[in-house]
């Protein structure tokens, strides 16, 4: 839990809490600004007792007498860096230093979060409180109503050659073209097949895609995916990774054993295979629900349908209908007649033609037409329905979400509001396991999911062996997945469907894969010593990953001349005679071998022009935020004195990872 929602619950400042936590013995470290789920109740529930109030009552009704402290600041979840100066009365120039010692490079006028006012506000001595507004817009995620049965939404995966596509063409045929005159005029990446009076929703997309956005937005696109496996081939590397997929993504799974009609399937050890991962049929004693089909002649396609609609009536699959729509995309594309058109797959409520809406954060607009799967013009869509539509600004991204607004004015503030939000400057995070071991910390995260890829299968198996022995106690390591070979796509998706961190042993990452990487926002780290892989894994998941900071220098000079000095400004003039100077970056001025000033860089520049940065040889007019008896202050407001022939030496920070000492 944030300390911020600690302290917005009891109803005391930042630092009250981080004093109390110390006095109480749930001490909080000042680079940490969040306490495990766990120890969090515990003291929530300590202070409420100190106060006389029972630990039953709720939170909100919690009164605790707040102290009168006169420096007591409300703010709103998110404001400008002159008006956080503003608030606390203080220089600008003292808030955009303590931003850029935390990481933040942030101007006036560029707007950062509560989480990030509120840090700064505590080094610099004020009380931060959320400022609550009846104009404030919470998001609702959770409807009231009665909700409906819908039809269900399945996704056909499997190995490579097995006869995904065989068995969805053999299912068109036999259910769209019959019942079509003209058969299918369109492909717009769904469609829907009926067997009796019930429908089911068929995605002809990659099964990973609907998983994987799955993850992202906490819902599931697909409700039961098909599992195809050949008989006389039997399960192979795709078949191993599509399972994976589906039981990360909690999604349950109905196998169809193909090509029973040819000579050499074998339908006995298929079962066989698949029960070694689990997958036990139920004519062998288990719950996997299992069908025999050829897609090839149609035998055994029917019954695979009856069991998907047997699964789905198990799982109760149900929407929202009097709700404003709400739906996922599935495709996107450019027409020349139409401009951007998206097929969209309605989750809740009913979509019309004129509804305004947004599509994820950039995407606004109002529904020209929809069009069917069969080509055929609409005027609304219900649960379970794909369907194309018109109207958008801009094409969307797979898996965003569609929701329909009162108006398009309040879908374009919708979208301009997220824009502004994406602009807002925060403390930055860090990823990979260092960002697991966070979360561990944190209390956040109570399983560390590991992809591992290695470059040959001895490797695969001494990692195995010793992640393995490993046993925590507020953590569990689970293998999601692992393989011998470069870090593929499959491997990026997975992760993101599964939130599973990627390590790899003495592999790459394949071209096509690097460019998934971020636009997922998925790290790879790799290694080429099976100890050091070992020693990140125990350091993420004991929460101890902290990287160790240490500076290195980057540039050396001398001062040339003071260009100005007065109460306002300060100008250097300086030579660059080893190595680069760079903006951002940490200087020190020396005199005779001593230290006369520390600081760092804000400008630079080369005649009338600004630069970044200043290579070996340069002269170059520099601006510098001093520091001053420890604390940072522009020149402006400083009296250090800087004279000719002074030396200068710049240094960067980097980020180091600390290594376990072994016995």
């Amino acid at each position: 839990m944030k300390v911020s929602d600690i302290a917005k619950k009891l109803n005391l400042s930042i630092k009250e809490i981080r004093d109390k936590a110390t006095d109480l013995g749930f001490a909080i470290s000042q680079k940490s600004n969040t306490m495990s789920d766990k120890k969090a109740k515990e003291f929530i529930d300590r202070v409420m007792a100190e106060k006389g109030i029972s630990p039953q009552k709720k939170s909100e009704d919690i009164g605790v007498a707040e102290e009168v402290v006169s420096n007591i600041i409300q703010i709103p979840e998110i404001l400008t860096v002159k008006e956080l100066s503003e608030k606390m009365n203080l220089p600008v120039t003292k808030v955009i230093t303590e931003l850029m010692k935390n990481g933040v490079m942030a101007s006036l006028n560029e707007s950062i979060d509560f989480e990030t006012a509120a840090i700064i506000g505590e080094i610099l001595g004020f009380d931060i409180r959320h400022l609550e507004k009846e104009t404030l817009i919470k998001r609702v995620n959770k409807f009231e109503g009665e909700k409906q049965l819908r039809p269900p939404v399945i996704t056909i995966i499997g190995h490579v050659d097995h006869g995904k596509t065989s068995l969805i063409d053999h299912i068109r045929r036999t259910n769209v073209v019959a019942s079509e005159s003209g058969g299918i005029t369109q492909h717009i990446g769904a469609y829907q097949v009926e067997k009796g009076k019930r429908k089911i929703t068929i995605l002809d997309t990659p099964g990973h895609e609907a998983f994987s956005a799955m993850r992202e937005h906490g819902v599931r696109i697909t409700d039961v995916a098909v599992l195809v496996v050949a008989a006389d081939d039997g399960v192979k590397p795709q078949t191993i990774e599509s399972i994976n997929f589906a039981r990360e993504a909690g999604v349950p799974l109905l196998v169809a054993i193909n090509k029973i009609d040819k000579p050499g399937a074998n339908i006995e050890k298929t079962k066989g295979e698949l029960a070694e991962l689990g997958l036990i049929s139920e004519d062998w004693g288990g719950s996997t629900v299992m069908a025999h089909i050829s897609a090839k002649t149609g035998q055994g396609i029917d019954e695979l349908i009856d069991l998907v609609l047997l699964v789905a009536d198990m799982k109760k699959i149900e929407s929202y209908l009097d709700v404003p729509a709400n739906g996922f995309v599935i495709e996107s594309h450019l027409s020349t007649n139409q401009g951007p058109l998206t097929t969209v797959l309605v989750r809740d409520g009913i979509l019309h033609v004129g509804d305004s809406f947004t599509v994820g954060s950039t995407v606004y607009g109002k529904i020209r037409s929809m069009v069917d799967f069969r080509g055929k013009k609409v005027k609304e869509a219900r649960p379970s329905d794909p369907v194309q539509v018109s109207g958008l600004s801009m094409l969307p991204q797979y898996g965003d979400i569609l929701e329909v607004t009162p108006d398009l004015n309040a879908a374009k503030e919708k979208v301009m509001k997220a824009a502004h939000d994406r602009s807002v400057k925060r403390i930055n995070s860090v990823s990979g396991l260092a960002q697991a071991s966070a979360r561990i910390q944190s209390g956040e995260m109570k399983e560390l999911k590991l992809i591992i890829k290695v470059d040959v299968a001895g490797s695969l198996q001494a990692i195995r062996d010793s992640l393995g022995k490993l046993q925590f106690e507020e953590v569990r390591i689970k293998i999601v997945n692992d393989g011998v070979g470069e870090i593929n796509e499959s491997d990026i998706k997975l992760a993101s469907a599964s939130g599973a961190y990627l390590v790899g042993f003495r592999v790459d990452v394949g071209v096509n894969a690097k460019n998934l990487l971020e636009s997922n926002a998925i790290t790879v780290e790799t290694f080429t010593i099976i100890y050091e892989l070992i020693d990140a894994v125990i350091l993420a998941a004991t929460g101890a990953m902290e990287a160790e900071v240490e500076e290195v220098q980057i540039g050396r000079g001398k001062v040339l001349k003071i260009f100005k000095d007065s109460k306002r400004d300060k100008i250097i003039g300086i030579r660059v005679e080893d190595g680069f100077f760079e903006r951002e970056k940490k200087i020190i001025f020396t005199r005779n071998g001593e230290v006369v000033a520390e600081g760092k860089i804000i400008t630079m520049k080369k005649g009338d022009d600004d630069i970044a940065t200043a290579k070996k040889s340069t002269e170059t007019g520099v601006r510098v935020m001093f520091k001053n008896q420890g604390v940072e202050t522009d020149s402006s407001e400083s009296r250090i004195v800087i004279k000719e022939d002074d030396q200068v030496v710049v240094y960067k920070s980097e980020k180091k990872k600390k290594e376990l000492t072994r016995l």
